[in-house]
């Protein structure tokens, strides 16, 4: 069980050590986190959400929505059904929903699938139905149905279309017509930078300076830099212990000092992860 006050106490501690950087060291501190550490936890979703994005633009005609699938209220029910089985990323999400406005879906239904898609799957709806009972996870879909339904038919039915005539396949095909320097620019650097923080994945972590003392834990729930932080953080900050080093690949937490595991494994819990002891080697 997660402890929230715990976590609370974690995000303004850290909250605090910001505000405690000055000048360039608090501009560096924002850019390393957006531009590298936030980045290394999205690109593989987004990379998986562009070429998906790729395949929708290529292999569906627009024809198929402006021809026959006219609706938007068929285009909301359509995308609502494959959305509410099916897992889609949050950051996978933007370029399919891009790539489904480009092929004549209605906006009010790219909306239904960014409100359900990321919401729903099988696995989560299982959870539920097993956590929570019949009643709780019926009453979740509905909400997340008529939530969706409601935006999406604001959008259709009652904004101007005018505000949304920008994203139609008619006007996106004539600004990939045009030489747009900005979009290729910022392209160019997404890519870089994405090929930067992966293969950063595959460079090994800083080592302790010398293995005395050093070791190994298992600790399970850490799914991103910001769990990486918290733990190397908080770890470190313990009496006795001179390093701490987290690898999210092998969910293993290095420690080097004098600290007992009982201590080790009570932060741990306090953070909201699973301490599972000793690694094997």
């Amino acid at each position: 069980k997660v402890d929230k006050t715990a976590r609370v106490d974690i995000v303004l501690n850290e909250n605090s050590a910001f505000k405690d950087k000055r000048g360039f060291e608090k501009f560096r501190y924002v850019f390393s986190y957006a531009f590298i550490d936030f980045l290394s936890d999205i690109s593989r979703p987004l990379i998986a959400g562009v070429l998906l994005a790729a395949m929708i633009t290529n292999l569906i005609p627009a024809s198929l929505f402006e021809n026959y699938l006219t609706s938007p209220l068929l285009n909301m029910l359509i995308i609502l059904i494959a959305s509410i089985p099916l897992y889609v990323c949050a950051t996978a999400s933007v370029p399919i929903a891009s790539a489904l406005l480009l092929v004549g879906v209605s906006p009010g239904a790219v909306l239904v699938f960014l409100m359900a898609g990321p919401a729903t799957n099988i696995a989560t709806i299982t959870v539920l139905w097993r956590s929570l009972g019949k009643k709780s996870t019926i009453a979740y879909l509905v909400a997340i149905v008529l939530g969706a339904f409601s935006f999406g038919f604001l959008i259709d039915y009652v904004l101007p279309t005018k505000l949304f005539s920008l994203l139609s396949s008619e006007n996106s095909s004539h600004v990939h017509d045009s030489e747009n320097w900005t979009g290729i620019g910022a392209s160019i650097i997404l890519i870089l930078l994405i090929l930067f923080v992966e293969i950063k994945k595959l460079i090994p972590g800083k080592m302790a300076i010398n293995n005395t003392n050093q070791t190994q834990y298992i600790v399970e729930g850490m799914t991103c830099n910001h769990c990486k932080a918290s733990v190397e953080k908080n770890i470190g900050n313990l009496k006795g212990i001179t390093f701490s080093e987290v690898d999210l690949s092998s969910k293993t937490l290095t420690v080097q000092g004098d600290v007992s595991e009982s201590d080790i494994a009570s932060k741990i819990s306090d953070l909201g992860y699973t301490f599972k002891g000793k690694a094997n080697h």
